[in-house]
């Protein structure tokens, strides 16, 4: 029989287990309040039209409802890709509350508030963010996003000083110096802000936006000379100058999840160019039949794009039945763009209804004008015996060619497709004028003021 005192636990080991039964409590009492008192990530309750969204929302609130700062904000870009600002706030809310140190969970759930109109309360989130280290991954840092969404906030706030004073510390922003810019405009102090203009202007020499304020500048300051050289450049700019940064940070959230990933790619794998390969009747049937099933019913605007390529699948066959079927879903999704009506001329092309056919893309070339539309009405026009009809959409394809040069600053095939849109049709205002403007701008005055004279004594009322 032991003895009484050998069966007393010695009070080094007394503390010892009383500890590991405190610890222990502790952690299944944690356990148990994070089961209890989680709350689960709330997701919107509109996404049944696209059946693989919906799977994919939920997968990742899933993953999130057990995980941490990456799959809570993984979730709040999938949410704000579809505008559900509301719960894509809190996803984010819940990453930046995880890791208070992740820019990119903080700007997020800051863009969130902002784009729900509280623009006074998602500033001081936005200013958080430029204390925190900024993300390095694609080498967009979301800084200069943050800072510049705090000057335009203050503006519409009507802190207009405050504004100006966010936009020049944000000084290597190009698009918080074009605010900058049209703030110094708007204050009379033109000499600042052509010199901002003209610092912007070196750094993207064809931005629309600079040309269009440089314009309004050299107007203002009682330059009319050039301003109308800053004008005769808008013709050959495009649009470089991002002012609403909204779209360039939700954009790449918009096709990650559901119809509109699957569709993106399939389309980069499917070239639209007959004979390629990879167009194969048979590999575009793979490819399309699977997402034709998934879609079924559903009422989603990707419906009329597996439309479209379904019709394309048909008319490399001849399938005039399948094309028909195609156009049946385009039109119930209330299509009635040019690409519409192309379909429709190829169903018209089967049945041997070449008159309707050419209508239909004469339609389109006037919606949506193309060299490649405008090529193929000048091959039928000359297969019909309409030589007069031939002529005019060769000089409208010649004409498009020589704008599209234009617009990339290659003045030179711009002149020579002009010059070739002349040939064909002389008596195309537009395109004296476009010649002229050309001939002047590589400094041919002789030849720019011949076309100019064409052009009044074509329409000597011409606007410009």
């Amino acid at each position: 029989m032991v003895p009484a005192e050998r069966r007393t636990m010695s009070p080094a080991l007394r503390r010892t287990l009383v500890i590991a039964i405190l610890v222990e409590l502790a952690v299944g009492g944690w356990l148990l309040a994070s089961r209890v008192l989680r709350v689960p990530p709330a997701l919107p309750a509109d996404m049944v039209d696209d059946p693989l969204l919906a799977a994919e929302i939920r997968a990742l609130a899933s993953r999130a409802d057990r995980g941490g700062t990456p799959e809570w904000r993984t979730l709040g870009e999938g949410l704000l890709g579809q505008g559900a600002y509301a719960h894509a706030e809190s996803a984010f809310a819940r990453a930046a509350a995880l890791a208070p140190q992740d820019i990119d969970a903080l700007f997020g759930q800051a863009f969130c508030i902002d784009r729900t109109g509280r623009m006074a309360a998602s500033n001081p989130l936005y200013r958080r963010c430029l204390d925190l280290p900024d993300r390095t991954e694609d080498g967009v840092g979301r800084k200069p996003f943050a800072l510049y969404a705090i000057g335009r906030n203050l503006l519409r706030l009507d802190d207009v000083q405050g504004a100006e004073a966010a936009f020049r510390e944000n000084a290597s922003f190009l698009p918080a110096q074009f605010q900058l810019a049209k703030l110094l405009v708007r204050d009379g102090r033109l000499g600042e802000a052509v010199r901002i203009v003209d610092d912007l202007l070196r750094q993207l020499p064809l931005a629309l936006e600079l040309h269009q304020l440089k314009a309004r500048i050299l107007e203002a300051a009682g330059a009319p000379a050039e301003a109308f050289l800053a004008r005769a450049m808008e013709e050959r700019s495009a649009h470089l100058v991002e002012s609403n940064f909204s779209t360039d940070y939700v954009r790449p959230f918009t096709t990650r999840l559901g119809m509109p990933r699957v569709l993106q790619e399939v389309e980069s794998r499917l070239p639209p160019v007959p004979g390629d390969p990879r167009r194969d009747p048979a590999v575009l049937e793979r490819e399309i039949q699977p997402l034709e099933a998934l879609v079924a019913e559903a009422r989603v605007p990707q419906r009329a794009t597996l439309a479209f390529l379904r019709g394309a699948l048909a008319a490399d066959v001849d399938d005039v039945a399948g094309i028909t079927a195609a156009l049946g879903i385009v039109d119930a999704a209330g299509d009635r763009s040019a690409s519409r009506l192309e379909l429709e001329a190829l169903v018209r092309d089967r049945m041997g209804d070449a008159v309707t056919a050419t209508a239909l893309r004469e339609r389109a070339a006037a919606m949506a004008p193309s060299p490649q539309l405008h090529r193929r009405l000048a091959e039928e026009s000359e297969r019909r015996g309409d030589h007069a009809a031939a002529r005019h959409h060769r000089a409208r394809a010649d004409f498009h060619l020589g704008k599209a040069a234009y617009r990339r600053n290659r003045l030179e095939d711009a002149l020579r497709e002009f010059r070739e849109a002349a040939v064909h049709d002389d008596r195309h205002v537009a395109t004296w004028y476009r010649t002229g403007e050309m001939a002047y701008h590589l400094g041919r005055r002789t030849e720019a003021v011949e076309a100019f004279r064409r052009v009044v004594d074509l329409e000597p009322d011409h606007e410009r």
